[in-house]
């Protein structure tokens, strides 16, 4: 069997993505969906607030998205490329501080903090909303929507089990910081997903010998490569007063 390879560098999302597709009845097909290390390409910025007794301030990153197979995969038609990037990996958490979100030193929220927004774009100004939109519409991916404000309301309380809040696919963690008397620690954790297309589930799970199916999967597959190259994401975070969450 002839094998030939794709080694084209590619951003996907936020993503460092690897798949490595062995065809039944075809040659071998490497898709490599790489990020350069160098420039980060999801940014978190802070939306305006007219009252400024709320603010969001020092946002981070942790996580990355991969639309790749899963690491220890390496039997079936469709496996990892063992390329070092990492595996499958479809979320990320922004961790962030809001000032002014809970009263002086204890574990109570301030009266006037009412949560905040997230919303996410995609390509400068979100010209690539589209793009998400329309791989998640094709069943090949779940997506956070793209381009519109989703609220995320504030917990009950600070205190452990009551202090999350899930509006999926955003999960918000709130805790007290420790150090300073009216900051709120968030961790916010947003998800992504395979699609229906694949069954809802990596397309290295599939462990059949159909060759129709997998050569779809491969169709798809480069569809969602050639799609999402060197796009970027933007995450803005906005605080909201009490008001103005109802």
């Amino acid at each position: 069997m002839k094998t030939r390879k794709n080694n084209k560098a590619l951003t996907v999302g936020i993503a460092l993505a690897a798949v490595a597709i062995t065809g039944v009845a075809f040659s071998t097909y490497i898709v490599n969906l790489t990020q350069g290390n160098t420039t980060p390409n999801i940014n978190v910025v802070v939306g305006d607030v007219v009252n400024h007794s709320l603010v969001i301030q020092d946002p981070t990153v942790d996580g990355k998205l991969n639309f790749d197979c899963k690491a220890d995969d390496t039997t079936g038609p469709i496996i990892y490329s063992s390329d070092g990037n990492g595996g499958e990996s479809l979320s990320f958490t922004i961790n962030f501080e809001i000032v002014g979100a809970r009263e002086n030193n204890t574990q109570n929220l301030a009266s006037h903090f009412g949560g905040f927004t997230v919303s996410l774009s995609a390509g400068e100004g979100g010209a690539d909303n589209s793009v998400f939109a329309s791989m998640t519409s094709n069943n090949y991916i779940t997506s956070p929507e793209f381009g519109t404000d989703i609220t995320i309301n504030k917990p009950t309380s600070l205190t452990t089990g009551s202090n999350v809040v899930t509006q999926s696919p955003f999960t918000a963690t709130y805790t007290a910081n420790e150090g300073e008397n009216t900051i709120v620690d968030v961790a916010l954790k947003v998800e992504f997903g395979w699609g229906s297309y694949f069954s809802n589930a990596n397309p290295g799970d599939y462990a059949g010998s159909d060759a129709s199916t997998v050569s779809n999967y491969v169709n798809a597959l480069n569809t969602l490569k050639t799609s999402l190259n060197s796009k970027t994401l933007t995450v803005t975070l906005t605080p909201l007063l009490a008001d103005s969450a109802a």
